[in-house]
Formats: structure tokens, C-alpha cells, sequence
């Protein structure tokens, strides 16, 4: 997994501080994110009439929901170093 450090090429607090935010807010924001991302997930499943669009917006969603797992590791990893 690439670093944020690698990605951004600066630090977290500079990256936080061009943010405008802290790193604790930073990762509160990613799990908001991840939360609203399964109860539209959880939409999708349960209340939409199975279709070929549906199935899509379920795979884009579970997709996002990935990525934001992912940066949400990366911010914990960060936020350690």
C-alpha cells in the first residue's frame, strides 16, 4: 500500500494545516464518509428494485466504500508517524 507521505509528499500536519483541519477531524470525516457510504449501500440492497442500473450503483458504492477503507488506514498509519 503507497504511503499518504509518498502520495502527498509532505507531512500530515502540513497536508492538515493546507486542509484547514487536524488529523483527528480528518479521520472523523473518513469514517462519516464510510458511514453514509453503507447506508447507501444498504439502500441500494434493500429498498431499490434489482436492476442493471442498480446493480451498477451497488458495485460504484461498495467500490468507494473500498477506497475510503483503504485512506482511512493510510490516515491511521499517518497519523502514528
Amino acid at each position: 500500500m503507497v504511503s499518504l507521505d509518498e502520495i502527498y509528499g509532505i507531512g500530515l500536519d502540513e497536508y492538515c494545516r493546507i486542509q484547514g483541519t487536524t488529523p483527528d477531524q480528518l479521520i472523523q470525516k473518513t469514517k462519516t464518509d464510510m458511514v453514509l457510504l453503507k447506508m447507501r449501500l444498504h439502500h441500494l440492497v434493500w429498498h431499490e428494485v434489482q436492476n442493471s442500473h442498480t446493480d451498477e450503483l451497488i458495485r460504484v458504492v461498495k467500490e468507494k466504500l473500498e477506497r475510503k477503507r483503504k485512506h482511512l488506514e493510510r490516515l491511521k498509519k499517518w497519523n502514528k508517524n
